[in-house]
């Protein structure tokens, strides 16, 4: 039986998970410095330097962006 290696990420693919890693990195910082509470997806969305509507494209909340990073460390 051959292994089989997943393909390497389409450049759009590398470029989402690339945003995604960048809301998640800000978004954790923030609520290290500022608690978890004072955080508004407004506040992630313009410090990752993307919109609104683009935060929630790849999360339903700011809960959501704290799961997946819990998930992103058992992944790892």
């Amino acid at each position: 039986m051959s292994s089989v290696n997943p393909a390497p990420l389409q450049r759009r693919e590398r470029k989402k998970q690339n945003r995604i890693n960048r809301v998640r990195d800000v978004a954790l910082q923030l609520f290290v410095d500022k608690g978890f509470d004072s955080v508004t997806v407004d506040e992630i969305a313009e410090t990752a330097d993307i919109g609104r509507a683009s935060f929630f494209n790849y999360f339903a909340t700011k809960d959501a962006v704290l799961r997946s990073y819990h998930f992103w460390i058992y992944d790892e």
